[in-house]
């Protein structure tokens, strides 16, 4: 006989991969903080500074150059650090859970089968 699928199983599912992508915007996004008024910089220069880049604008004219070098110590701080680590481990971890989840759903029952768990 076929069961429902029960409803936080559901609300389980569709909120893990909105999890995943909210996780995978924050990992790639360029702009974690923001810092202006540099010391031997144009007033009107943002520094936008990510886990993984730096980028430069001028607010002026809206010009935005990333890659640029690290002359802050910006990587080698260690929330940033810890940030590289843990953000991508935080992908895996939310990627094998909806894998898993989505595996206990389609296998799932009203009574356990105490071999099996």
């Amino acid at each position: 006989p076929s069961m429902r699928t029960p409803t936080e199983m559901i609300v389980g599912l569709v909120l893990c991969p909105c999890g995943l992508l909210l996780t995978l915007t924050g990992t790639l996004a360029p702009s974690w903080r923001q810092v202006s008024l540099v010391p031997d910089q144009p007033m009107d220069v943002v520094w936008e500074q990510g886990i993984w880049d730096i980028c430069r604008e001028r607010q002026s004219t809206h010009d935005r150059l990333c890659g640029q070098a690290d002359e802050m110590g910006y990587f080698e701080q260690v929330p940033v650090r810890v940030a590289q680590g843990l953000m991508p481990s935080s992908l895996v971890v939310t990627l094998v859970g909806l894998v898993v989840a989505a595996l206990g759903v389609r296998c799932w029952q009203p009574e356990p089968r105490h071999l099996v768990a």
